[in-house]
């Protein structure tokens, strides 16, 4: 195979450097193509909300945004302050001015007051050893805390002295478990996610827990295959308010009404290609976050009208966050298509070479 010559007779080594040109250009590409993706995958919408004597709190895009209870933004609480190292997996106000802050990798649990942003560990090693999502709520006891464990299947009660996690629950009793919520009569409602149902959990006197009433999330209203109960809330009408998602790889979930003895009677139209992950209480209302849209909405509980949560301020963060997951993907549309070229000029180049 002869190399390629030049008129005089000469080598010539034009086609080998392009192709290195190419080469770079193709892993350069590559490299932008994945930074582009972590950056893009970075900026979600609304993922958890929480309410209470505080305000609302609502997490989205790595940023703790703080609203009051009108729907005004007091505070945009950065990862340097409150020191979130991953998206947290859980948001819960407290009485007054705390906040509740749960975390996963490893799994870790601060209470943290607000405005100043001072934070204090909870759990500790006592919880280190769970390793899937989990979902957090006071038990009504002085220093007790519920807790699921989506790994462990099951229910945990921790206590802060002396620090104990005791497991409450019969084996299989849940499944995947995820959000917590009290109804009106204390009975204590799971959202059992892989079992697809909600269920009632009530105490024995010796600290466990059996399962009383439950309400399958597959019935006539249910859309599609969205029977994944994920966070629930009782709302002023003494309901239970769950979002409900499809299969985890489909970007769909629904808000949907349970009654706490009749089961599923409503699911809320919202808007097209909504993804409601994450609901609260708040007065007569409860509010849903869409990470699809970046909007969050508020739910009158009597009538069900819908409209959208937040003033001006709140709605152009969340607008931000869209525009620059949007920037991100165009960039990584160009990079990838940018790789695609130069690794079809790689190969032109590589037989020009030979």
């Amino acid at each position: 195979m002869e190399r390629e010559t030049t008129t005089n007779g000469h080598w010539s080594p034009l086609p080998l450097v392009l192709a290195i040109l190419l080469a770079v250009l193709l892993l350069a590409g590559l490299g932008l193509r994945y930074w582009a993706a972590e950056r893009e995958y970075e900026f979600t919408g609304p993922t958890h909300i929480t309410s209470g004597a505080a305000g609302v709190f609502v997490y989205a895009a790595g940023e703790i945004l703080h609203l009051s209870s009108a729907g005004q933004l007091l505070d945009i609480v950065d990862s340097n302050r409150s020191l979130l190292a991953d998206d947290p997996i859980d948001l819960v106000a407290l009485s007054g001015d705390l906040l509740l802050v749960a975390e996963q990798q490893p799994a870790k649990i601060r209470i943290c007051s607000v405005p100043a942003w001072d934070c204090d560990p909870l759990g500790g090693i006592a919880i280190s050893g769970i390793t899937r999502q989990f979902k957090v709520i006071p038990s009504g006891t002085p220093q007790t805390w519920l807790l699921t464990d989506a790994h462990g299947d099951t229910l945990w009660t921790f206590r802060e002295s002396p620090m104990t996690l005791n497991e409450v629950l019969p084996k299989n009793t849940l499944a995947g478990p995820n959000g917590l919520a009290f109804d009106h009569s204390g009975g204590l409602w799971v959202a059992d996610t892989d079992h697809r149902r909600i269920v009632e959990l009530v105490p024995r006197d010796d600290g466990t827990f059996e399962s009383r009433r439950e309400h399958s999330a597959m019935n006539e209203l249910t859309v599609s295959d969205r029977h994944y109960p994920m966070m629930l809330t009782q709302g002023a009408d003494k309901r239970l308010w769950v979002s409900q998602a499809a299969d985890f790889s489909r970007p769909y979930a629904d808000l949907v009404v349970y009654d706490p003895d009749d089961g599923m009677i409503a699911n809320v139209s919202l808007p097209e290609g909504a993804y409601a992950t994450d609901v609260t209480a708040l007065d007569e209302d409860v509010l849903v976050t869409d990470m699809e849209l970046f909007s969050v909405y508020r739910v009158n509980t009597f009538s069900r009208d819908v409209s959208t949560f937040g003033d001006q301020a709140f709605a152009a963060r969340l607008q931000s966050y869209r525009d620059q997951k949007a920037t991100y993907g165009r960039l990584g549309f160009a990079s990838l298509a940018a790789v695609i070229g130069a690794a079809l000029l790689l190969i032109v180049a590589a037989i020009w070479n030979t």
